[in-house]
């Protein structure tokens, strides 16, 4: 009912009442026959101490004003001219098979009046807002940081603004100091958005002094956040953390984590871990997995004999963690281990294979898993082949190419003009796309447009072609790079490549492939620049051609 009545009081009563339904209050401030006078009374209100102030209230500020001082043209009536429609300028490829219409003067410059209107607005706004920070009350200035940061990360994608506003570094301060008394819930992501837009040198203290104040009993989301976004701007002390982390009797480490400590960089300390791991068994121990796994990654050779002692001593065979460090030391043992679990190809196996195939293959990788794993491909329960097909795409080395070829040539033959009784059959489709993706993006190979043909000729289903044909396309040199940060760090993709997790991902990716092949550049955000400039002189020394993608 307040939304709806559109006069003076229930303006102020609707800010007032911010964040609470904040999805039905501003759009009703957006819809206002007056909007000249609610752009006025929203940004008087940007600096009120109580004053919620989040992205969407600028969003809603911005239209607002727009309406009031930037209506949209209008037509002269028997003009053949069409009416000027302006809307969010979204990047997109031009067709250029489709003919161009010269631009039209007037709107040309209507559009670029209105977006200096805009870029003016949202600075005075976000200068306001900044400006006010330290008189906000805890919520609102809370909310206040996180549309900072934000506008900052928008600025920093764009060249038509600079890069850091003036406010910068006063809020960085203000936010270091209240950091530490934010509420959990909002922690992670408030310290993820710092992370996107804060100088290494303001930012790498804050996470040093959130990693040193967890405790036994604390939520992990946030000193996660902490460990990876450390390890995005100075790896070697993260790397030094991580490594302090492997024996403490109480840690925030966990497996995942594992993955941002190469083995390389973790010196010999057999004996800690595995004293580690003897005080973890005990009752009350923190946790034998997380230790287990640190062994298969970073116990040397020598730990053999010991680590089969302990395997063979304990009450549940199935240690998939311990099995991965005898898979990469003494693979014929692993090969004893894997076969000793019984493997009827027609029903639902052990427990302990499932367990092999979830923890094995992030932490060791050798062609006698990748044949027991490949032998589940024919497995007669469609989730276990499916399964199967996912990590040899992620994890197999390029003779894995063989077996998934063969899987899916089979599945083929076995679906042939059958394509609509596979359309019933939603798992039968599942397994198709599995098999499709891990021939067409594996990991450990390239696939090249003659391979994406062949996979095409073999589709079933109307959803593998539909997804070949993109792959296909976006196949075509030169081929799309991109960087782009989310809360968990720098993700990617290259040409057809898509979902790389990291940029030792990316990077393993473009080692693949041939010198001279040309790549177009496209980072978003301040943290992905940085990186694609590494990026790009990586490249360099390999051959490539890097052409920075047009905004």
């Amino acid at each position: 009912q307040l939304r709806f009545l559109d006069e003076p009081a229930s303006w102020r009563a609707a800010l007032d009442l911010l964040p609470v339904e904040t999805n039905i209050l501003l759009p009703g401030l957006a819809e206002t026959r007056d909007p000249a006078r609610v752009c006025s009374l929203m940004q008087e209100r940007i600096t009120a101490p109580e004053q919620s102030v989040s992205s969407h209230y600028l969003q809603i500020l911005t239209e607002t004003c727009i309406r009031a001082h930037f209506p949209q043209p209008i037509p002269v009536a028997g003009s053949s001219k069409p009416k000027v429609t302006v809307g969010q300028i979204v990047s997109t490829t031009p067709d250029r098979s489709l003919p161009t219409e010269p631009a039209d003067p007037e709107a040309a410059a209507y559009a670029k009046n209105r977006q200096a209107y805009v870029e003016s607005l949202l600075a005075k706004s976000a200068s306001a807002l900044a400006a006010s920070l330290a008189e906000k009350q805890k919520e609102p200035q809370l909310t206040a940081f996180v549309t900072l940061f934000e506008h900052a990360r928008q600025l920093a994608s764009t060249d038509s603004q600079p890069s850091t506003p003036a406010w910068t570094s006063s809020v960085t301060r203000q936010f270091v100091r209240v950091f530490p008394s934010a509420d959990v819930a909002r922690k992670q992501h408030l310290l993820s958005l710092f992370a996107s837009v804060a100088p290494p040198a303001e930012l790498t203290p804050l996470l040093e002094a959130t990693l040193d104040a967890w405790k036994p009993g604390d939520y992990y989301e946030v000193v996660h956040s902490a460990i990876r976004s450390l390890n995005d701007v100075n790896p070697s002390a993260a790397r030094a953390r991580l490594i302090a982390e492997l024996t403490k009797p109480r840690t925030w480490l966990d497996v995942q984590l594992l993955d941002l400590l190469p083995p390389a960089a973790v010196p010999p300390m057999d004996n800690a871990l595995i004293a580690a791991l003897a005080v973890d068994q005990k009752d009350g121990g923190w946790s034998p997995r997380l230790r287990m796994a640190a062994l298969a990654k970073y116990a040397t050779p020598r730990a053999l004999p010991r680590l089969k002692a302990i395997y063979e001593s304990q009450q549940d065979r199935c240690q998939p963690e311990l099995a991965a460090y005898f898979l990469r030391v003494e693979p014929t043992y692993a090969e004893r281990i894997f076969k000793s679990a019984p493997a009827d190809m027609q029903s639902l196996p052990p427990s302990c294979v499932m367990r092999y195939f979830q923890s094995v293959p992030a932490l060791a990788m050798h062609p006698v898993f990748e044949k027991y794993l490949s032998s589940y491909l024919m497995h007669g329960i469609v989730g276990v082949k499916l399964m199967a097909a996912r990590i040899l795409g992620k994890y197999g080395s390029p003779p894995a190419k063989g077996p998934l070829w063969e899987a899916y040539r089979y599945f083929h033959e076995y679906w042939k003009g059958k394509e609509w009784e596979l359309q019933k059959n939603g798992e039968g489709v599942e397994l198709e796309l599995e098999l499709r993706n891990a021939l067409a993006r594996g990991t450990n190979w390239l696939t090249g447009e003659t391979e994406l043909r062949i996979i095409e000729s073999l589709c079933i289903s109307g959803r593998c072609r539909l997804q070949t044909q993109e792959d296909l396309r976006a196949a075509q040199a030169p081929l799309r790079l991109m960087i782009h940060e989310t809360p968990l760090g720098l993700q990617g993709s290259i040409g057809h490549y898509i979902g790389l997790e990291n940029l030792s991902a990316i990077r393993a990716k473009l080692a693949q492939f041939p010198r001279g092949t040309e790549f177009v550049l496209q980072a978003h955000g301040r943290q992905a620049r940085l990186a694609a400039l590494e990026l790009q002189r990586f490249n360099w020394a390999r051959g490539f051609k890097i052409i920075a993608a047009p905004r």
